[in-house]
């Protein structure tokens, strides 16, 4: 399992694949049933969904050099999760 920190060039998808580009290499995520085999976390450790990420993110990927699939990544937030509500606050 290899760590590495990346900013997200761009996003994209197709029938079996998520990609998440950078530095013009793609990193490929396996779309199981509609729905991408990826754990996101905060650095707070706060499971997310794969709509937290957006192009221009700096993120760590922990990445199967093996198979050649992420297995989990941890984003940088700008947002506070709020479990008393369902609502984001911002900071």
């Amino acid at each position: 399992m290899e760590i590495l920190k990346l900013k997200i060039d761009e996003i994209k998808w197709d029938k079996n694949y998520y990609y998440l580009i950078s530095d013009k290499k793609d990193y490929k995520f396996k779309i199981i049933d509609g729905t991408v085999d990826i754990k996101i976390y905060t650095n707070e450790n706060d499971k997310v969904g794969i709509e937290y990420l957006e192009k221009g993110d700096l993120i760590k990927l922990h990445f199967d050099k093996k198979a050649n699939l992420g297995k989990k990544i941890y984003i940088n937030t700008k947002f506070i999760l709020n479990s008393d509500s369902e609502e984001l606050e911002v900071y």
